[in-house]
């Protein structure tokens, strides 16, 4: 629950509060919902008229085309934590949920994401105003 009134920083905050793997969650969440906001782009280039005119005098369809490839990587948002395997392959590698995946992925951020926002001397100047002992 949240009581922000916008998908917002507030709400990520709010929701995200709960656990690491619900702040994982709700990053792909978001990252879905920016995507659909952005909308659909109208051009000549997007039309694709010429992929539609070599689909029909061709194959006669679109897989394998260039003009499906680019639209593909531009337009489609590919989750980072769907399980896009086939039911067997799933269960074969440990039938992990959304929250299973969330939470080996929150490890991994925990685990490997340390930035350094204080060079060695603000460090130490820090550590010595507040008699901070390592």
């Amino acid at each position: 629950m949240t009581d922000a009134k916008a998908i917002d920083a507030q709400y990520s905050v709010e929701k995200g509060m709960a656990s690491f793997e619900a702040f994982i969650l709700y990053d792909e969440m978001h990252a879905i919902t920016y995507c659909t906001m952005r909308g659909i782009e109208v051009s000549e280039g997007n039309l694709g008229f010429d992929a539609i005119c070599a689909a029909i005098l061709g194959d006669g369809h679109f897989l394998g085309a260039d003009h499906t490839y680019k639209a593909m990587e531009r337009d489609y948002h590919y989750p980072k934590l769907a399980d896009r395997e086939q039911p067997r392959t799933w269960a074969e590698n440990g039938a992990l949920d959304a929250w299973d995946r969330a939470k080996a992925k929150a490890h991994e951020v925990l685990d490997s994401h340390h930035p350094e926002y204080l060079n060695a001397n603000q460090d130490a100047q820090i550590r010595a105003a507040f008699k901070i002992v390592d």
